[in-house]
């Protein structure tokens, strides 16, 4: 489900909650009944392979969430487009970069000690 209305102006300025990291020690992990919604990277960044960036959707016939557990908008059905692929793990993410989506779970690869990122949370529904 999208967000939208006033869920979706209060998503994009940060009034459900944030959580920083610059560790690759274990993966960021939303509360029960909300997803990361976007994600800021404060320095050039790479994810973990297996588990660095987990769709919402992740393991179902809709991959419409970028990941690292497998490609999404390749089937070119009306729900989903053609030409994604699976994030790799050694894609760089430049700092200053933000991506949006809807996503369970974030690792970084490598610890980060010059910038970090920010994960940016949204309720579910």
């Amino acid at each position: 489900m999208a967000l939208s209305g006033t869920k979706a102006q209060e998503a994009t300025l940060g009034q459900y909650g944030s959580i920083f990291t610059d560790s690759a020690t274990a993966a960021v992990v939303p509360p029960d009944g909300y997803i990361i919604c976007a994600i800021t990277f404060m320095a050039d960044a790479v994810l973990k392979a297996d588990g660095g960036l987990v769709a919402e959707n992740a393991g179902t016939n809709k991959k419409k969430f970028m990941s690292t557990q497998n490609a999404s908008h390749t089937t070119g059905t009306d729900e989903e487009g053609t030409g994604g692929i699976q994030i790799a793990n050694n894609n760089i993410f430049p700092k200053g970069l933000t991506i949006y989506g809807r996503w369970k779970q974030f690792q970084l690869k490598d610890a980060d000690d010059d910038g970090g990122v920010i994960c940016y949370l949204a309720p579910k529904h």
